[in-house]
Parts: structure tokens; sequence; C-alpha cells
């Protein structure tokens, strides 16, 4: 009988505890392979909140937290790290990308083991830092036998990639759409929270980061309908900032609600309780927007940004929902007001998104292209 292939993970942080979107995907993925008997998965993180190194088990899956010392521009400082690298054997690396101190242990490790990478996003934010890391960048990139962005429209628009286009191959991110199907429960739910909040509803669901638009969202919503209301779920930095603008503005103050973080369980009645589902980001740091999908996977329809990145591949304009340009709060509240006066329209958008997540947005399509990724790497390594 073959051995199955040993695939390591390798990231900064684990979701649970750590909620974004990279930890998001990297948990699906390692889930699912430890499904597939083709498989041995397990995966190399930081520990976050302590210099001690531990090794978990989440739900089966071996998962290896390396003391961190400090976290310098989000990147973990963590020498135990490359010494875990060195020691953990495996037969295809699978980096997410970017995460310099994986990247980093990986040039040092020296180890021929094959390399491919998942290409979430540039790095944006990090400019100064930017500058004395690109050669490594380019270095760990050039040593990924397969670099697999997510949209083309973030391939063609990524100045790092181009370079490494020849091995760059597309990859849609993609969820499991059970749990946000309607059930009795789900139904039951969103009912509560519609009479709780009041409607039309609009939802917007995420962490409160810079990137995100929400201080762009807060003024638009001023100029909408008075008779609608907008739920920001979530939690993180700007937290304060958001309820002190709420708080200071009239318009806002008594229809604008923070319920703060729930649990994974709970999104999906916070979705179906939505008519229409926001994501105002302005920077290039939001790369795809797997929240959209979640949306879609609810039959919601989207307002998002027209961004060079995947978050309008997901979103199509006029079709799924509406993109307007990054930033304008004018051009957002006259797309809010238009799918409110027009619930039919909405309706319509809604669907489209619905069955479109269901024929390009899901676990089994993302994973089907990257074990055939795996497998042709293998083959690859075998025939030289």
């Amino acid at each position: 009988m073959k051995k199955p292939l040993r695939i390591l993970h390798l990231y900064k942080d684990f979701y649970p505890p750590v909620v974004g979107g990279i930890e998001k995907i990297l948990n699906i993925m390692t889930c699912n392979l430890h499904q597939d008997p083709e498989f041995d998965v397990s995966a190399l993180v930081c520990n976050k909140h302590s210099k001690k190194t531990v090794r978990e088990n989440y739900k089966g899956i071996p998962v290896i937290k390396t003391g961190e010392w400090f976290r310098f521009q989000s990147a973990p400082f963590s020498p135990a790290y490359i010494k875990a690298l060195s020691r953990l054997e495996a037969d295809i690396y699978h980096f997410h990308f970017p995460s310099p101190t994986s990247e980093i242990a990986g040039l040092l490790s020296r180890s021929r083991t094959p390399w491919v990478a998942t290409y979430h996003s540039d790095i944006v934010r990090q400019r100064v830092a930017l500058k004395f890391y690109t050669p490594l960048m380019h270095r760990f990139l050039k040593k990924c036998q397969m670099i697999m962005p997510t949209s083309r429209r973030y391939l063609d628009s990524s100045e790092p990639l181009q370079q490494h286009r020849s091995r760059c191959r597309v990859v849609p991110l993609g969820l499991d759409s059970t749990p946000f199907q309607s059930t009795p429960l789900v139904s039951e739910q969103s009912s509560r929270l519609r009479k709780k909040y009041g409607t039309p509803l609009v939802l917007f669901a995420g962490v409160f980061r810079y990137y995100k638009g929400i201080h762009i969202l807060l003024e638009a919503f001023r100029h909408v309908h008075s008779s609608a209301s907008l739920v920001l779920l979530g939690d993180g930095p700007l937290k304060h900032d958001i309820e002190e603008t709420i708080h200071k503005t009239p318009e806002l103050k008594e229809r604008v609600y923070l319920p703060g973080e729930v649990p994974e369980y709970e999104l999906p009645w916070y979705y179906h309780a939505a008519d229409i589902f926001v994501l105002p980001s302005i920077l290039r740091s939001e790369a795809y927007g797997l929240c959209q999908i979640e949306a879609q996977f609810c039959a919601k329809p989207i307002i998002s940004t027209s961004l060079d990145t995947g978050v309008p591949f997901v979103n199509l304009h006029e079709e799924t929902g509406i993109n307007v340009p990054p930033g304008d709060q004018v051009a957002l509240t006259r797309a809010l007001n238009s799918l409110l006066e027009n619930p039919q329209k909405a309706k319509e958008m809604g669907d489209k998104g619905w069955k479109r997540a269901r024929h390009l947005f899901t676990e089994e399509n993302m994973m089907e292209t990257v074990k055939s990724i795996y497998r042709e790497t293998i083959e690859r390594k075998e025939m030289t």
C-alpha cells in the first residue's frame, strides 16, 4: 500500500484561536487533507502568547506552535520555528504567503523538500520593512515549485508575482457551504435578530482593521434611509474609535449596533437576518474577502469595492451585487439606497450570488486543485 503524502502547512498562526482569513483557509485545508487517506497533514505555526513551544492536536491534526519572543510588524520572532522545521519530515511544504517567519525559516533550513505556496496577498502595509525583505521574498518565491494566487485579478496586479508568473496557477479560495444552509434553527434565530435590530438590515462582518473602510461605511450610512439598521459584527483594533464615532453622530446612534464577536455557529444567523451584506474595504490588504462567499452561501446581495484584488472577482458588479470605488462614501451611500429601494433587484443579485458561490467557491473545488498540485509536484520530483 502506498504511503500517504506528508504535507506540512506553514504559517504564523492557526485558527482557532486566531481569527483571520488566512487562518481560516489553513484550517479548512488541513481538516480536508486529514480526512483523505492519500495525505498525512500537520501544521507549523507560532505560539502567539508564550515563549514555550507546544504540540497540540486539533481534530486529529498535529499542530506545532513554536515559542515566540515578540512580533515586529506582525511577523513573529521565533528561533524555535527554524529548529522545528529542520526536524520535521514532509514530502511537501505548503507555505501560506505572506509569513516572513515561515519563509525565512524555509530558506535557512536548506531543505530539499518541494515547496508550494498559497499566495494570499502582497505585503502591503510594511513598506519600509519590505525594502529590506524584497530580496529574500524573491528568493523564497523562486524556490517554490508552484505558487497559487487566489484570483486572476490579483495575479495580474501583483508586482512581485510578475517575475514568477510561469510557476503561478490561480486557485480560488473556497468554503464549506453546509454551515450556512437555512435550517429551522437558523430561521428562528435570524427572525429574532431582525426583530432585535430592525429592518431593513445591513450587515458588515469581520475584524475591525485599518483597511476595512468601516469609517467610510459609517459616514455613508448617515445618508442611508433612516429606516435601515446597520450591524457591525466583530471586534478589533478600531473598536474604540468606531464606538466613539457612533456615539457622537446623531444619525448613527440609534441604528448602528455592535454585538461584538460571536461564535462561529452563530454567523449564519446574522447573514440570513441581513438584507444586504457590505464589505467597504479601501486597501489592497483586502485580497479576497471570504466573508463575501459566506454571504453568498446565504443568498445575500453584496456591496463591496472595486479594488484591484480578488474582491470584485468574488462579487461581480451588477450581477451578484454592486462594486463602488474604494473610499467613495457618496457611491457607497448610493449603492446602499439603490438596493434598499429595490428589494426585488437585491433578491435577484443574492440568488445569482448563491448559484455562483455553489459553483465556484466551494471547499471541494479548492481542494481538488490543491491536491492535483501536490501530485504534480511529487511527480516532478520523482522525474528529476
